[in-house]
């Protein structure tokens, strides 16, 4: 009986580790996403990213997609604190091999030299599309990650190109997915 009851309670507003709040949930600051955080990032909401090139980020492959946890602002105002962006590249049928690299608004004065308020992500899928955190920081060249190498070898942090976007609070496909673009 005592379990049905706290099973009663926990289905009125306990939560699990994988929910992730809605918008007008308060999150704490700082947000500090934890590998459970992605458990449903293939099913929140998708866009595909069209192969133009560097405009929407990273190299492409094969084809590509956004995933959002929660409703994006518009286009001028900054995403709410907890706001989780991944993107794949889908190489080949295998999840394994795909490049999954995520942006998570963390606040709390993180990454204050570069993207402000985000911590950049590279994830692993398993054979199920379970997501693990293979690395996770400010993405600069001091720091393990990163995406890709320049010609000379050395690597290129996520902050040298996100920094450079700050109209769309540092997320090249913003223009993708925002509600006035």
């Amino acid at each position: 009986m005592r379990a049905l009851a706290i099973a009663a309670l926990c289905a009125l507003g306990c939560g699990t580790a994988t929910d992730v709040p809605p918008a007008s949930k308060p999150v704490r600051d700082p947000f500090i996403a934890m590998q459970s955080d992605f458990t449903a990032m293939l099913a929140w909401t998708e866009w595909e990213v069209p192969d133009i090139g560097s405009n929407f980020g990273h190299r492409r492959g094969g084809p590509s997609h956004l995933y959002v946890n929660r409703p994006v602002p518009e286009f001028h105002e900054p995403m709410p604190l907890g706001t989780i962006l991944i993107k794949t590249v889908e190489i080949g049928d295998d999840p394994r091999d795909w490049d999954v690299h995520g942006m998570v608004k963390r606040g709390g004065g993180f990454n204050e030299g570069g993207a402000t308020g985000w911590e950049y992500f590279e994830l692993g899928l398993t054979e199920d599309r379970e997501p693990i955190i293979l690395w996770r920081g400010e993405g600069d060249a001091q720091n393990p990650g990163g995406y890709g190498r320049r010609l000379d070898g050395t690597p290129v942090g996520c902050n040298e190109c996100h920094g450079a976007v700050q109209a769309g609070d540092h997320a090249f496909a913003r223009a993708l997915f925002s509600p006035d673009a």
